[in-house]
């Protein structure tokens, strides 16, 4: 349901940003890495300087600079193409620079090869998560199928909301990423008495700090808008009031997310699986559809709230049920390190 006007730009600009898929997973994958040794300030600086980089090519592509054409919308994809590949080869320089235990050198990048063991237990682990990525970017697929229909001025309030809310989210995401990086370490290290205080920590982090963003965003939307459209577009109150709706869901969102991190931590992944296509699909379009007919765009947003409160629901109950805390068997047998020669 893309408007025509919308088409062709949307088109251009997922040409050139899939091709920079490789070097985001790359990164990812590196990153994590990182944070499950203890180091969480390398992959900070990197993501720095990956937004710099991002933020100071997309108008020299966008516009064009010297001998460099201007590209319009294209030229944005291109510019995080290059910084993410930049970031990369940084991060990696970055790596062996430190001599990190995830460096190879010699011998060693016979690792590289994969190992059949380690190869079931991450498959066994990550085909559920994956699966969950594949429903959360099919459900919002599909949402923004619904929105699509209400015309350009609320696809452009939504998207430019996700900007905002992409910041609300992040709290989030790296509170959830250092819950399960510090859970996995207690729970190797077999001291499940710190379990508790982590998720209970965690969860207050990241209720202030998305609240905090949260209310930032809602007391100024009119002038944060207008970094993006004029004072007078139609644009401003359809966004204002979208948020008003469904911005606050965002800190139930947060909570979600940061005991789902931390159950998989021990490996358990088939419920927040479940939970997920309980609330981002069964209930998400339960509502948005069986409602959008009567009442229209809001329906949509009322579908966000009640796969926020569904899923947060879900999350805690699984939490305090425990079953998730049984010792599991990932198929990986301990690595044992060699003696170091001092």
């Amino acid at each position: 349901s893309t408007p025509d006007a919308a088409y062709p730009l949307a088109l251009s600009y997922l040409r050139v940003i899939f091709l920079g898929m490789p070097f985001s997973f790359v990164m990812i994958l590196l990153s994590s890495a990182l944070r499950g040794l203890g180091d969480s300030v390398t992959p900070l600086w990197n993501t720095v300087l990956n937004v710099a980089l991002d933020v100071v090519l997309n108008p020299v592509f966008i516009l064009g600079f010297g001998p460099i054409p201007a590209m319009d919308i294209a030229g944005s994809a291109l510019a995080t193409l290059v910084a993410g590949f930049i970031s990369v080869i940084v991060l990696i320089v970055k790596i062996y620079q430190q001599d990190s235990s995830l460096r190879l050198r010699g011998a060693e990048l016979k690792w590289l090869r994969p190992n059949p063991e380690f190869a079931r237990s991450i498959f066994k682990l990550g085909l559920p998560m994956g699966f969950s990525m594949i429903i959360m970017s099919g459900s919002a697929l599909i949402m923004i199928g619904l929105v699509n229909r209400e015309g350009v001025e609320t696809i452009a309030a939504y998207g430019i909301l996700q900007q905002f809310w992409n910041f609300a989210q992040m709290p989030a995401v790296a509170v959830g990423s250092t819950v399960s990086a510090m859970a996995a370490q207690n729970i190797g290290a077999g001291k499940w008495d710190r379990i508790s205080k982590i998720a209970g920590a965690g969860v207050a982090i990241n209720i202030l700090m998305t609240a905090a963003l949260i209310g930032v965003i809602t007391l100024f939307a009119r002038p944060l808008l207008m970094l993006f459209v004029s004072s007078k577009s139609p644009v401003i109150p359809i966004a204002i009031h979208i948020n008003l709706v469904i911005g606050w869901t965002f800190i139930l969102m947060g909570v979600s997310m940061v005991l789902t991190f931390l159950v998989r931590a021990n490996g358990a992944n088939l419920f927040p699986l479940l939970s997920l296509i309980i609330s981002a699909v069964i209930v998400r379009f339960a509502v948005g559809f069986g409602l959008y007919d009567q009442h229209g765009a809001d329906a949509i947003w009322w579908a966000f709230i009640a796969a926020s409160v569904s899923s947060l629901v879900l999350s805690v109950a699984y939490y305090f049920e425990g079953s998730w805390r049984r010792p599991r068997n990932l198929g990986v047998n301990p690595v044992v390190a060699a003696p170091l020669d001092v």
